[in-house]
């Protein structure tokens, strides 16, 4: 695992630990736009008191060596679907404004989406 192949912004969980043990399994990290890792969370009760630290750039090369990873999708699907619910209240707000903001048939496709992402999420 390489700085390159993680985007920004998504979060994965460790399915084996780094090498030297920066990274547990079940942590949760993710990529900062300056190519920090931040370890965000932790599924384990016994990593938790880990919670919150970074590896600056200078230092992830050596942190990510035997690091696997997995997307985090557990996090985007509650993502998406809290965003989701900010359209809706942003629809409803500039619909009482101009009431052509968005057609009943926008609202049906998103509502479409929502259904899915739920049902994956199962």
């Amino acid at each position: 695992m390489n700085i390159e192949d993680m985007k920004i912004g998504v979060q994965y969980k460790v399915i084996k630990q780094s090498d030297d043990e920066t990274f547990l399994i079940d942590d949760i990290i993710e990529r900062n736009d300056d190519c920090d890792v931040l370890q965000v969370d932790s599924l384990k009760k016994e990593n938790k008191k880990l919670n919150g630290f970074w590896v600056d750039a200078k230092d992830v090369e050596q942190a990510l060596k035997g690091l696997e990873v997995e997307l985090y999708k557990d996090y985007g699907v509650r993502r998406i679907l809290k965003l989701h619910e900010e359209i809706k209240k942003l629809y409803s707000d500039y619909n009482n404004i101009e009431s052509d903001f968005l057609t009943e048939e926008d609202f049906d496709e998103l509502d479409k989406l929502n259904e899915k992402l739920k049902e994956e999420k199962q």
